[in-house]
């Protein structure tokens, strides 16, 4: 799986470039989590991993919300405004 990540991750800014002028950023992002979502859980189910607990919940979300909302957000827009990758990372 790192594998997988590292080609995920390192083609995010690829895809932001290629992706900014037909969608706005927190549209494009909104698709990709979504498409991330069914993978995930599509993962979770066929390697049958437990769920997280109940309590756990809503810590995942925050932290979710702060680093994709937040972080990739804001690095989505700039990209979008026109920055260029390396200045934003």
């Amino acid at each position: 799986m790192p594998w997988v990540f590292v080609l995920i991750w390192s083609t995010g800014f690829v895809v932001a470039r290629l992706g900014m002028p037909h969608s706005p950023p927190l549209g494009f992002l909104s698709l990709r989590y979504a498409l991330s979502v069914l993978c995930f859980v599509g993962w979770m189910r066929w390697s049958n991993v437990a769920w997280p607990e109940r309590a756990q919940w809503r810590h995942l979300a925050v932290s979710g919300v702060l680093m994709h909302a937040g972080y990739l957000g804001g690095v989505w827009s700039a990209v979008k405004a026109g920055i260029g990758a390396g200045t934003v990372a």
